[in-house]
């Protein structure tokens, strides 16, 4: 089951990462503008004082900072260090130099000015906010399901026995906390359209590109030889 795991894992790779080569060039080069108003269009529609309250209050939450201290706290704790914070941390630092270069490199405007609800720097493309978020919490979740199916046994990644502590040990509870975090990052996405400072193209793009991250991430993670029991 674990070797079938792999060979898709080492398919999904390439596949979105040609994926997001060709959805990049149809967002850069307007192929894809139609979508883009339909979709911002829909979504300011939706505009409302509680909703764009709550859009602008997930400019702040879901920033790079968010992930990065949560991080940063599971690396300082014993029992979550191994099990949690070195494979979060090597995503997030993944995702968020992938982003920073990115956007440098592409240099797409964001849109107008006169629709933002909040304040924004920088260029568009792709969403950071999406892009981080979906890697975190996503591996975060892939980590919940690994080792409530393996009772906490540690990665395959390391050498030496690294088992978790702390771990759902009910289906029902290690569910409901993987759909939480999987949903979260797509309401993330959404907040970005309706708040104004990204096109709907730079948050699809995120999240293909966040695919290829993942299913990298998970490959090196959860690949290895099956320790001896």
């Amino acid at each position: 089951m674990k070797k079938e795991s792999n060979i898709i894992e080492k398919f999904i790779m390439p596949l979105f990462a040609c994926i997001f080569a060709f959805w990049t060039y149809l967002a850069l080069s307007g192929g894809v503008e139609a979508f883009d108003l339909a979709v911002q269009g829909f979504f300011f529609s939706l505009r409302g004082p509680a909703l764009n309250a709550f859009g602008c209050a997930l400019e702040y939450v879901g920033h790079w900072p968010i992930p990065t201290a949560v991080c940063v706290l599971l690396l300082l704790f014993k029992k979550t260090r191994f099990s949690y914070g070195i494979p979060l941390a090597g995503c997030v630092m993944t995702s968020v130099g992938m982003y920073e270069l990115l956007k440098h490199i592409f240099k797409r405007p964001r849109p107008d000015m006169s629709l933002w609800l909040c304040q924004e720097h920088g260029y568009s493309f792709p969403s950071g906010h999406t892009l981080n978020n979906t890697v975190f919490w996503v591996v975060l979740a892939s980590l919940i399901g690994y080792y409530f199916l393996t009772e906490g046994k540690s990665l395959p990644i390391y050498k030496k026995e690294r088992p978790a502590e702390l771990y759902p040990r009910s289906k029902a509870v290690s569910v409901i906390l993987r759909v939480l975090l999987i949903v979260w990052p797509l309401i993330i996405g959404m907040s970005r359209i309706l708040v104004g400072v990204h096109w709907p193209s730079d948050v699809v793009g995120s999240l293909i590109l966040s695919v290829a991250i993942i299913s990298a991430g998970k490959l090196i993670l959860f690949s290895g030889k099956e320790k001896q029991r």
